[in-house]
């Protein structure tokens, strides 16, 4: 990690009061990033969440680590990290070391996380044991509508875990911003006011006394908007 702070940046939460843990999110230095803050108090599990600017779009980065004894506090917990998670519109990616043996299907607690994915619209794709003495402990967690990304499990080294390797294919997104401009300098003052002071805001039949604040100001906008288009028509 120390040789990699000249080229990367890191976000970095360590433990306080437990031996092992900390989490961190690294990422190319030609990267922006920012910590998203969730105001939660979650006591069951270590995390840290940043969104990352990979343009043409951003990515936000969760990452977890898991070291107690699973209990019905973690999986509250993880409720409500995943309802702020998918309050965001931009790519969801959720990695970590969860501690919860996924390659076993009937497992109670296997069964109550893939049903918490499930139910947010979320998919794991880790198939590969990811721990020296076997197992699925580890996670690479995206969104269901998002494409599928490529997963490789490498042979655990340094750690008894291994390094899981994911390539998110980011599409780009095209967005066309549609604007009206007017030519104001045709704009003929004299006509407009002319039409202005016959229109029903300043006629004497139009009774307005009886509408509210709402109405009036619905009123005024109307009215502007079809004395504009008739002097000065917008183009887009």
């Amino acid at each position: 990690v120390a040789r990699a702070e000249s080229n990367f940046h890191i976000k970095g939460k360590m433990a306080t009061d437990v031996r092992g843990g900390g989490v961190a999110v690294i990422h190319k230095d030609c990267w922006k990033s920012r910590r998203v803050n969730f105001q939660l108090e979650l006591r069951s599990f270590e995390f840290l969440c940043a969104r990352i600017d990979v343009k043409p779009t951003s990515i936000l980065v969760v990452t977890i680590y898991r070291s107690q004894p699973i209990s019905e506090s973690f999986f509250q917990d993880f409720k409500k990290l995943l309802e702020k998670l998918v309050t965001f519109r931009c790519p969801i990616t959720v990695v970590g070391d969860f501690n919860i043996h996924l390659e076993n299907p009937v497992d109670p607690h296997t069964v109550k996380f893939n049903e918490y994915l499930q139910s947010f619209g979320l998919v794991q794709h880790v198939i590969s044991p990811t721990h020296n003495k076997g197992g699925i402990l580890d996670v690479f967690i995206t969104r269901s509508d998002q494409p599928s990304p490529e997963i490789f499990v490498h042979a655990p080294s340094i750690s008894d875990h291994s390094l899981i390797e994911g390539r998110l294919p980011v599409q780009p997104v095209t967005v066309f911003d549609l604007f009206s401009v007017r030519t104001w300098s045709k704009f003929d003052k004299k006509a407009f006011q002319q039409d202005l002071l016959s229109s029903e805001l300043f006629t004497k039949d139009a009774d307005l006394s009886e509408l509210t604040v709402e109405d009036l100001f619905s009123e005024y906008d109307s009215i502007l908007r079809c004395l504009l288009d008739k002097h000065l028509p917008g183009r887009e």
